[in-house]
């Protein structure tokens, strides 16, 4: 269930609609232009309508397909794309990276010098303050004698 919509502008001419779901991830509808905006009230009556006829929708559903039909159905802009994320991952990665440091007995300082991360940057990721891209996790993974890699739940 979605606990609350916001619209946000983008500085390239691109809109975002976020959808905050009851379980705590975030949904982020991209699209290519600021119409979202420009009639929010009719994508914020659509979103309800489709949550309260599927009701069963999950963040992790194939999400692209169903707004695009939906929006369709409704006369309305198609999302470009559509990601869903979760803030706790952030912080779940950012104090594993922690831990491992304290375990192999690395001074934050020394890993920032060894990966070329600036020390407060280094520190905002492990508070899991700050989103970082692969490379940078790549540095601090590598940096610590791990890879990085996908596994199964």
């Amino acid at each position: 269930m979605v606990q609350g919509l916001s619209f946000v502008s983008k500085s390239n001419g691109q809109s975002e609609i976020r959808l905050i779901h009851d379980s705590g991830e975030t949904t982020v509808l991209l699209f290519n232009s600021t119409f979202p905006l420009q009639a929010e009230d009719c994508y914020v009556k659509a979103i309800h309508e489709l949550f309260n006829v599927h009701s069963d929708i999950s963040p992790y559903d194939e999400l692209l397909g169903l707004f695009t039909w939906w929006f369709t159905k409704h006369n309305l802009e198609q999302p470009l794309l559509v990601g869903t994320f979760n803030d706790n991952e952030r912080k779940r990665i950012g104090k594993r990276i922690r831990e491992i440091r304290e375990e192999k007995r690395i001074e934050a300082r020394q890993l920032s010098a060894i990966t070329g991360i600036n020390p407060a940057n280094l520190s905002r990721i492990e508070q899991g303050k700050v989103s970082t891209g692969l490379d940078i996790l790549s540095k601090i993974a590598n940096a610590l004698g791990y890879k990085l890699d996908f596994v199964k739940q």
